[in-house]
């Protein structure tokens, strides 16, 4: 599978699901009504949206090798730069933006239905500003952009209390309404605006070298992981998206540390929240079940369906691929599968089934022009397992949500990256992608019988393959340039040894059909799921109005046809 085309639908969506007369920025939420579709703004479209659609951009002309950005990613720049609160030092949500809020789960983000009564920067909405500014200068060598992104590292440094005598640091709000610093005595407030910043503090170390921003990982990381413990009911302010999010991070702080404190919490957690709140393909609920849960939200109330949300699954592949990486080869699986199924099949490809009348005009708080062209390429935001969107959930409302949509290609990049590594002198494919890289070629086919690997070596190296969690490792057949071999093996990894460059590597095995029966615990319904090899093709009960799960996937597309369509 290429996921190129992937990419590309999702420049799509990133470039056209936007405000052209508020400077360029998102709609939140995508609402589907019988006779039509809407856009319409939230709160989180004035900062984080802005970012995580930044975030995204950066990395999938990255993929592509597109050198040059588009004009809408200028406009992001410059609309963050007008929201940049001095004061604050964070980007913030000015007083007077005014949105239609209609989620009550998050009606007091600015004290109000409508409008923001303050300026509020919140810490988790800082996090993909940062990422995608700081990406946005590196790949393109944008010094302004750099200097944008390290401001709000400072401003991280300057809210966060310090207790080195127990080496915390920790926030005592999910964010900064006022001027004055906190009091250096008051309480942790646990949850996102804490692990959720793990992850762009350790990569500003390890960019920029910033010793603070380590030290200040660290801290957090102590603090959060002191005041939640394995088997809480649920940790405060986390939904699953945020808590993957931060395990992820402890992996990556582990990572430049060698503190096996971090590596081991992040594994045990992850061990323990994935089978709880997710299914073996990949549908992760945004929230667990209400009865674990204090002070619940209206729309989380007792009766409602829960929901995925796309950036939970984003962000398990992520911590999965992370643990992987930290020496556990088992993760490899279980960030393939995830990402081969729900995060890849969920992104919405085909529009011949969404509504396609226009039911009001445009106004300052919602679109409803071309919306299903616009919708290509995102990913399911509060969706069922079998289904894009959900109409049983949240009270019937039945959205896809724009975080989902952009942190798609977060998932997409840590796929991509991890598909074929070169570490000291080895060559590893780690899955079953196409892959171009500067040391090999990689490309996977499947059919109804048989998968294989067609490998070429760009240099010389040795060379081992992770064979599919389905295979009967006595099945397998390998050849080096078209000769068979005895197929030699290290744990799950079929070891080819020393290969030259330009000599095809081949292997082959027999996919596996199987049909299993799957109770989903958060979702409280039972599955039967049809598998071919990795992928699932077939789900009952079966999706009513965006299948996710109808058939093979990844049969062979006209790329071309695609780009033309999405006028790339």
């Amino acid at each position: 599978m290429n996921l190129i085309e992937s990419v590309h639908r999702n420049i799509n969506y990133l470039t056209r699901s936007v405000d052209q007369n508020r400077a360029g920025i998102p709609y939140f939420m995508t609402f589907w009504h019988e006779n039509g579709m809407e856009y319409r703004h939230n709160p989180w479209d004035v900062v984080e949206m802005v970012g995580r659609f930044t975030l995204g951009m950066a990395l999938n002309r990255y993929i592509t090798g597109m050198d040059q950005p588009f004009d809408i990613e200028g406009n992001w720049f410059a609309h963050l730069q007008t929201v940049w609160n001095e004061e604050f030092g964070l980007y913030a949500a000015p007083q007077g933006w005014r949105f239609i809020q209609t989620d009550p789960a998050a009606a007091d983000y600015c004290g109000s239905l409508s409008s923001c009564e303050d300026d509020i920067a919140m810490y988790w909405d800082n996090r993909p500003v940062y990422l995608g500014l700081a990406l946005r200068g590196l790949l393109m060598g944008d010094s302004e952009a750099l200097e944008w992104s390290r401001k709000t590292i400072e401003g991280f440094k300057r809210w966060a209390v310090q207790d080195r005598q127990r080496q915390w640091a920790y926030y005592t709000t999910s964010s900064v309404r006022g001027r004055e610093l906190p009091d250096q005595s008051a309480p942790p407030f646990p949850g996102q605006n804490m692990g959720g910043i793990l992850t762009l503090l350790v990569k500003d170390y390890e960019w920029f070298d910033d010793e603070d921003s380590l030290e200040l990982a660290v801290g957090l990381a102590n603090c959060s992981m002191d005041m939640i413990r394995l088997h809480d009911p649920w940790p405060k302010g986390y939904n699953t998206h945020s808590y993957f999010h931060y395990l992820a991070g402890l992996g990556r702080l582990y990572e430049q540390t060698a503190d096996r404190r971090y590596l081991d919490y992040a594994k045990e957690h992850f061990d323990d929240y994935l089978p709880r709140f997710s299914s073996s393909f990949g549908w992760v609920a945004e929230w667990p079940d209400v009865d674990i849960m204090s002070n619940t939200p209206a729309s989380r109330q007792k009766g409602n369906v829960p929901l995925a949300e796309g950036c939970s699954t984003v962000d398990a592949v992520d911590a999965a691929i992370i643990l992987a990486r930290c020496g556990y080869d088992e993760y490899w699986a279980v960030a393939e599968r995830f990402a081969r199924n729900y995060m890849l099949r969920s992104q919405v490809s085909d529009i011949q089934n969404l509504p396609k009348g226009v039911i009001a005009e445009e106004n300052e708080h919602s679109s409803f022009l071309d919306i299903p062209d616009r919708l290509l390429g995102t990913m399911a935001g509060w969706g069922a397992p079998d289904d894009i969107v959900d109409f049983e959930g949240r009270n019937g409302r039945r959205v896809f949500q724009s975080c989902c949509g952009s942190h798609f290609p977060y998932g997409v990049f840590q796929v991509w990256d991890h598909t074929a590594m070169m570490e000291n002198g080895t060559v590893s494919i780690h899955f079953a992608f196409d892959r171009e890289t500067p040391f090999v070629h990689t490309v996977h086919t499947t059919n109804s019988d048989t998968g294989q690997f067609t490998i070429k070596m760009k240099q010389d190296a040795a060379l081992r393959v992770r064979i599919p969690e389905f295979v009967n490792v006595e099945t397998l057949l390998a050849s080096v340039d078209g000769k068979p071999i005895p197929c030699s093996r290290d744990g799950r990894y079929a070891d080819f040894g020393s290969q030259k460059k330009g000599i095809p590597v081949q292997l082959t095995y027999p996919m596996n059909k199987r049909t299993t029966t799957e109770h989903i615990p958060i979702w409280g319904k039972e599955c039967q799921i049809d598998w071919l090899g990795t992928d699932v093709v077939g789900i009952t009960p079966k999706g009513t109005r965006l299948p996710i799960f109808n058939g093979i996937p990844f049969a062979p597309s006209n790329t071309g046809a695609i780009r033309d369509v999405l006028k790339l």
